[in-house]
């Protein structure tokens, strides 16, 4: 699995990959930072922008009105969070056919083996 570790909200491509290995008792994990960031997926990009755009017209609406117009406010938050989800989404859908992804499943494959539990060695 890969995934991103943040408080906000935005266009960050996922940074850290995760690897759970089990056997009848226990589960394995480990988590790493990737030495090379994945690469923005343009597709992806595309799915921020498109809702961000409206987002940000309703964030600048709500402060235009001196931070009045709480509709605008929570309108403009609302789009953020769904902005976000069809961004990872997006991730979650594309990321398996662009070209990093062996890189990845190598990656992953390596460190399960070493997590591997010794009675399956």
């Amino acid at each position: 699995m890969v995934a991103l570790t943040t408080n906000g909200q935005g266009p960050f491509p996922p940074e850290h990959l995760y690897v759970f290995v089990s056997d009848d008792r226990f589960i394995y994990l480990a988590e790493i930072a990737l030495k090379e960031p994945i690469k923005e997926i343009a597709k992806c990009k595309v799915v921020w922008d498109s809702i961000n755009t409206m987002s940000e017209q309703n964030l600048e609406a709500y402060r235009a009105s001196h931070l009045k117009d709480t509709t605008s406010f929570n309108k403009g938050i609302e789009l953020d969070e769904i902005a976000f989800k069809k961004y990872c989404e997006c991730y979650h859908r594309e990321l398996k056919n662009d070209k990093q992804f062996d890189s990845l499943l190598k990656q992953a494959e390596s460190i399960a083996t070493y997590l591997e539990p010794a009675s399956k060695k």
